[in-house]
């Protein structure tokens, strides 16, 4: 047990943490559905900052939040599957990833919590709002994909923490840009990436045990 908790000490740790946070982000929304002070005081301070549609922010935001549909994800998960030539690192990041589609949808029908006002709204979504899908299913699937990194010897030390860090980056701009586009309040995109993290450390330990066994046998 002791050498159980030593390996995976920091996935642990971060399990327990996230799901206190969801639990709690859970918790607040449950009691105050659409109206509570922090969404609302971040919603306003969002729709201060974007400006005017169709100027830079819309641009920038609109590109950004690409990266966290199904279709861009699909495009990435080939160039990964390309540079793996199909190993089972690929179908475990589509096996997944695609788990946790499910699981956002599933979560979703439990709040059916509506989205930010309509008008004020940047582009068009249809389902509820939390927990953000966009953040949930982002942090699994480049998640992923910088541990593989971070484990990969094809790469340096310096190129991995370039990379890392670009993609680092990438996930918090996406968090935002649910925010600035309109389509999520700011407790849909912490519940999305709680949730996602718990989801992601999970499959990095049973990742590691595979890989474990695998040596040993």
């Amino acid at each position: 047990m002791k050498v159980f908790q030593a390996k995976y000490y920091y996935e642990i740790l971060l399990i327990i943490f996230c799901s206190l946070i969801f639990i709690l982000t859970s918790v607040y929304i449950y009691k105050e559905p659409n109206i509570n002070l922090v969404d609302l005081r971040i919603r306003d301070a969002m729709y201060q900052f974007r400006g005017g549609k169709y100027g830079f922010w819309f641009i920038f935001f609109r590109l950004v939040t690409e990266f966290g549909f199904f279709y861009f994800v699909g495009v990435v998960a080939l160039v990964v599957a390309i540079s793996v030539r199909f190993d089972r690192r690929f179908w475990y990041l589509c096996g997944i990833t695609v788990f946790t589609y499910i699981a956002n949808e599933l979560v979703k029908i439990i709040f059916l919590r509506d989205r930010p006002i309509k008008d004020l709204q940047w582009m068009t979504e249809y389902s509820s709002s939390y927990p953000s899908g966009h953040s949930m299913v982002s942090i699994v699937f480049y998640g992923i994909i910088m541990y593989y990194i971070y484990d990969s010897l094809f790469f340096k030390k310096k190129a991995k923490i370039i990379l890392i860090s670009i993609i680092s980056i990438l996930l918090v701009l996406i968090g935002l840009s649910r925010m600035v586009l309109g389509v999520h309040y700011f407790t849909d995109v912490i519940g999305g990436f709680a949730l996602g993290t718990i989801i992601l450390s999970t499959f990095i330990i049973l990742y590691k045990a595979k890989i474990r066994i695998t040596l040993i046998e």
